[in-house]
């Protein structure tokens, strides 16, 4: 599942990018700006995902009180997380997303991708700062966005 306002924001860096040149300053600084700012909308693409699951129910009260605990349960949407979150909705749906992630080797890779996002993320917000390269993380953006769809199916479908 692309995210738009992602996929803008990585070409707004890679043209200025492009007319400052790879291996500068600016790169780290734009790089570490991406990893929160696609962590974030990860964290919103899940968020959504779930609601979009309990507003089923069609009781505002539910989803209203689902999306406060959701805010608290998912700040860390490593996929670890997300299946436990999934098992807490029963354990069929925190199994199937388990499935999808090992279904196949891009799976497989899909998670590491994503997984490495917010891990790199979180060593910007809370260490030294990553070191992940810009081309390291769209490489891993264009992989790891993939789950999200595992996601959707485990839990919609």
């Amino acid at each position: 599942m692309k995210i738009l306002r992602v996929d803008q924001e990585i070409e707004v860096c890679r043209i200025y990018l492009a007319t400052i040149g790879s291996g500068s300053q600016m790169e780290i600084f734009i790089t570490r700006y991406l990893q929160v700012m696609i962590c974030a909308s990860f964290e919103k693409a899940v968020k959504d995902i779930f609601i979009e699951k309990i507003s089923k129910t069609n009781k505002r009260y539910l989803v209203s009180f689902s999306r406060e605990c959701l805010g608290i349960e998912l700040r860390n949407v490593q996929t670890s997380k997300i299946a436990g979150t999934l098992n807490k909705f029963g354990d069929k749906y925190g199994n199937r997303f388990q499935r999808k992630l090992k279904e196949s080797l891009e799976a497989q890779q899909s998670e590491t991708a994503f997984n490495q996002i917010v891990k790199e993320r979180h060593i910007t917000a809370h260490s030294s700062g990553s070191a992940m390269t810009f081309n390291d993380l769209v490489s891993a953006y264009e992989k790891g966005h993939i789950v999200l769809d595992m996601l959707r199916v485990a839990l919609l479908h």
